[in-house]
């Protein structure tokens, strides 16, 4: 379907050359009365603001319209976070992998990990078997969520790596036998969430392992530390760099989130970043034309993060 009409869109495009002469931008606070993104962790800096719109919209899916608040995700978030200790008995620093395209649960997976004290690895859930084995096997991993989509290759990755790593599955229909239903993790509200008492987590500890797209030779492990992610984070955060007004009583910016979040610009400035502001993210699992422009549409989306080839369907 070809859509001639498009509401008015702001666009963003990648070019980090722009961010060199930031000027200094004015401190934020958390929970904690700190300031600073010197001084606290990834899921600090996301969840800043959470108190001041709970019931806004955090994710919904472009293809499904299912999706989560803030407060859902969040409540979600800890109680993955706890099972992921108590049942897998995940501790400080082992690594998970997130094999995912843009899904609504996907904030949640990732702040659920580093709630955790866990290290969060986001692959690309096109890979090839060899491609995650390879991947895997570098980062130690210790625990998989993914989908069905992946699930075939990473069976043969963890046959040939001769490994039993516990695979998580977000499907909610009839899953594999030996995987994990993510609902029974993130939906446990009986979980005892005090075992996250035990997480310290300071800022030069690593917060995620995303991987470079391979330009050269295979994709390379990126470590990132929470102050690291928060440095980036802090740079672009004032709305006259983005452009993205924070959540009120009457307005929420909504962006398509088409970037995949396995990628850092996605993972940085498209979700972490966008939930410090209340935004609303529509998620794309793959990248199509005619959903991509629909979704504009359809939720009246005032931004967009893109690379100039997504342009094409809309110039």
């Amino acid at each position: 379907m070809l859509l001639t009409k498009i509401i008015k869109v702001n666009f963003y495009y990648e070019a980090s050359q722009n961010l060199y002469n930031v000027k200094r931008l004015p401190s934020y606070s958390v929970s904690s009365q700190v300031e600073g993104p010197n001084h606290i962790t990834v899921n600090d800096f996301a969840w800043q603001n959470l108190d001041r719109w709970p019931d806004k919209t955090l994710t919904v899916c472009a293809a499904t319209g299912h999706g989560y608040t803030y407060a859902q995700t969040h409540r979600m978030s800890v109680s993955f976070a706890a099972s992921l200790r108590l049942k897998l008995k995940l501790r400080n620093d082992d690594k998970v992998a997130i094999i995912l395209p843009n899904v609504p649960e996907y904030p949640c997976i990732a702040l659920g990990v580093l709630e955790a004290g866990c290290i969060a690895s986001m692959m690309n859930p096109t890979y090839t078997a060899y491609e995650l084995k390879r991947q895997l096997e570098l980062i130690e991993c210790k625990a998989i969520v993914a989908s069905k989509l992946s699930y075939p290759n990473i069976v043969q990755a963890l046959q040939e790596l001769k490994s039993n790593i516990p695979v998580i599955l977000i499907d909610n229909d009839s899953l594999p036998d030996g995987t994990i239903k993510f609902a029974e993790f993130a939906e446990d509200l009986g979980v005892d969430i005090d075992c996250l008492k035990e997480v310290k987590r300071e800022t030069n500890d690593v917060a995620i392992l995303p991987f470079s797209s391979g330009t050269t030779g295979f994709p390379k492990g990126v470590v990132l530390t929470h102050k690291s992610v928060n440095a980036m984070n802090k740079m672009i955060f004032d709305p006259k760099i983005l452009g993205v007004e924070e959540a009120s009583a009457t307005h929420q910016s909504v962006l398509p989130a088409v970037l995949p979040f396995f990628h850092i610009f996605g993972f940085n400035l498209l979700m972490i970043n966008l939930m410090g502001r209340g935004a609303k993210m529509v998620t794309l699992p793959v990248f199509k034309p005619d959903l991509f422009l629909e979704a504009i549409v359809k939720y009246r989306t005032n931004h967009l993060y893109i690379v100039p080839p997504m342009g094409k369907p809309i110039f």
